[in-house]
């Protein structure tokens, strides 16, 4: 109409819907994983994270044979809450989520440098919207509320790792949450 051509008839909605025959062969949830085996991790630092967290982590990755690797804002290591220096393998806006199965936000003293990061909000969006598997640790439980995410067998938060290290092993294993589909079509990311 604005183009100055004119615009061709609506077409019918076809009432008849084409079969598509479904295949379990074909489904994730049909051949479930057994282990987690080089499934990667990718774990959200800032300055003054806390490191004994980023330990217990290793320790139990190293033991399921899965990748876990630290990423921050820069590419420089980062400050540790009790002075040391943590290497990092990567920076949050060169290794994005979509390359890594699941995220865990580690804890520190910075949940007000995490608020004000972009990136960092953006890296924690985006894997939501992708129905991967979260953890949120210590001061970064409240990021749940911050942006407004649904609690699901996907998402956690706790103060320590290894109380739901079991629980978050099962939700890598099960690949993706599927009935958090209903929920991220209004997630900007």
């Amino acid at each position: 109409k604005e183009l100055g051509i004119k615009t061709p008839p609506k077409q019918q909605d076809s009432l008849h819907q084409p079969a598509i025959a479904s295949s379990k062969r074909l489904s994730t949830s049909s051949f479930p994983a057994s282990d987690i085996k080089q499934r990667k991790i990718a774990l959200l630092v800032h300055d003054d994270v806390n490191a004994s967290s980023i330990d217990d982590i290793k320790i139990w990755a190293e033991a399921e044979k899965a990748i876990v690797e630290t990423l921050a804002p820069k590419a420089a290591p980062v400050k540790s809450s009790d002075g040391n220096e943590i290497p990092v393998d990567g920076r949050q806006n060169g290794e994005p989520s979509v390359t890594y199965d699941a995220v865990i936000v580690v804890d520190g003293n910075n949940l007000e440098v995490f608020k004000a990061d972009g990136v960092s909000k953006h890296y924690v969006l985006e894997t939501y919207k992708h129905l991967k598997p979260i953890v949120f640790l210590g001061d970064k439980c409240a990021l749940i509320d911050e942006f407004q995410l649904s609690k699901d067998a996907a998402l956690f938060s706790t103060q320590n790792f290894k109380e739901i290290q079991d629980q978050f092993k099962q939700a890598i294993q099960n690949h993706r949450l599927w009935d958090r589909e209903k929920v991220v079509a209004a997630i900007p990311a």
